[in-house]
């Protein structure tokens, strides 16, 4: 930082610190540290939420459809 010629990006999540450019899905996002790390935690969650959900499936444990608001709603 302050280096002559040499731009600075903000970080597009949280937008308080410097970011490095990160390639997520292909797309280049400017992310600090912490806010790229956050990502990829969040990413390995919803890994872990998803093949759960597909191991329910298969042991016949969920029916392909939950409770939303009173209504049977298929996409869950």
């Amino acid at each position: 930082m302050g280096e002559v010629g040499r731009e600075v990006y903000v970080c597009y999540a949280c937008r308080s610190r410097p970011a490095r450019a990160r390639s997520i899905g292909g797309t280049r996002y400017f992310l600090c540290d912490e806010c790229y790390e956050l990502h990829k935690r969040a990413n390995r969650q919803m890994m872990e939420y998803l093949n759960q959900r597909r191991s329910s499936f298969r042991r016949g444990t969920c029916s392909g459809f939950e409770e939303v608001s009173g209504k049977r709603d298929p996409f869950f």
